[in-house]
């Protein structure tokens, strides 16, 4: 019985270790993403274009303060992987939902600046 609940206990800590080496990750990306947005690179060519950026923006800092505040209490807690575990998973759907924005965003961006040459 015992070794059961240490096998769980072992199990739980390597699954929070991955989630947290995850959120680490993620705010890697995310100061990527923010820095790629602030770039001349990225500047709008339409009022479109324009929104859209804000909004990219918006949404690369409220992901920020989420991933900190999900890795503080993760930290927090010894158990608090399984207490945010849905939290969690929302929170990586939605920068992975973001993720793909970005990259279309750049897209469309890019194409502009390679059609005005």
């Amino acid at each position: 019985m015992d070794n059961a609940i240490e096998m769980a206990n072992n199990k739980l800590i390597l699954n929070s270790e991955v989630q947290m080496r995850r959120l680490k990750y993620n705010q890697r990306d995310l100061a990527r993403f923010y820095g790629k947005l602030r770039s001349y690179v990225c500047e709008p060519k339409t009022y479109e274009q324009f929104n859209q950026l804000n909004r990219l923006r918006e949404n690369a800092e409220q992901l920020r303060d989420a991933n900190l505040a999900i890795i503080e209490m993760i930290k927090g807690e010894g158990n608090a992987i399984l207490s945010c575990s849905k939290i969690l998973n929302s929170h990586l759907k939605k920068f992975n939902t973001f993720r793909e924005d970005i990259m279309i965003y750049l897209k469309a961006v890019k194409s502009q600046n390679t059609e005005a040459l």
